[in-house]
């Protein structure tokens, strides 16, 4: 599983388990399965909800992707630099 969580979305989940936790030793201990959900999206750093919606927080895969888009664009300035020269060579 790749992490799609960031730190921020971590913390918040964990906080909600926390609450949860409350919860269910105040009312019900149905709340006793937030409490699980929220503390394994807040160890592993992924969620489903977030893979089905295409949302992605995590720090390190937005630095791949912008490194992606770098790179694309470096390509693209190179490919139209020699098509350039190739003209004036012409």
């Amino acid at each position: 599983m790749e992490k799609n969580l960031g730190i921020f979305d971590r913390v918040v989940a964990f906080i909600i388990g926390l609450i949860g936790l409350y919860l269910t030793f105040s009312y019900s201990l149905w709340w006793f399965l937030l409490v699980i959900l929220a503390f394994i999206i807040s160890a592993t750093g992924y969620c489903q909800i977030y893979k089905f919606l295409g949302i992605n927080t995590s720090r390190k895969n937005n630095k791949v992707e912008s490194k992606v888009k770098a790179n694309v664009k470096d390509r693209s300035r190179t490919k139209a630099k020699s098509s350039k020269s190739k003209k004036k060579k012409q």
